[in-house]
Order: C-alpha cells, then sequence, then structure tokens
C-alpha cells in the first residue's frame, strides 16, 4: 500500500484548505479520469449488478485496499497539482 509522504499528513492536519481541494477535486469525473490515465491508478470498479455484488464477495474481491492505493496517489497529486499552487506561498489558513 502507498502511503502518504509526512509533510502530506502534516498539512491536511494543520491546513484545513487541503482537505477541501481534494474533496473539491473528487467531485470532477474529468479531472479523475485524466490523472488516472496518465499516472495509470484507477478507481476500483463497482459491480453492475446484485449478482456481480455477490460473486465479488464470494470471491473475496474487498476493494478497500485498491481504494487506498487510488486515494492516497490522488490526494498526493492534488497536493501537487492543485494546493500548492493555490496557498503554497505560506498564507495563513484563513
Amino acid at each position: 500500500m502507498t502511503s502518504l509522504p509526512d509533510c502530506i499528513k502534516l498539512t491536511l492536519i494543520t491546513d484545513p484548505r487541503l482537505s477541501q481541494a481534494i474533496e473539491a477535486s473528487l467531485e470532477e469525473d474529468e479531472l479523475i479520469s485524466n490523472f488516472e490515465r496518465i499516472y495509470g491508478v484507477y478507481r476500483p470498479r463497482k459491480p453492475r449488478n446484485g449478482i456481480e455484488f455477490m460473486v465479488d464477495k464470494a470471491a473475496g474481491y474487498t476493494p478497500d485496499p485498491e481504494w487506498n492505493v487510488f486515494l492516497s496517489e490522488f490526494i498526493q497529486f492534488v497536493y501537487r497539482c492543485v494546493y500548492l499552487p493555490l496557498y503554497g506561498d505560506g498564507d495563513s489558513h484563513e
């Protein structure tokens, strides 16, 4: 599993603007699609119907580890490409 660098963890704790940037970015389907295409990191697929869900469950497929990998990479992307260009100049946390 990919973990977040300490500087990002610290920023998540101390500056709510990073969390806001992540939440806003997760609402942008085009941004996510292009992130997936460029970085090769994809959101786990969702079952299309109840039968597929039951087959996944019986086969032991659990998307949680895959979501952890996706979110870790996406958070780092948002930090570098959204948060730092907007707020990385040392402004106050207002």
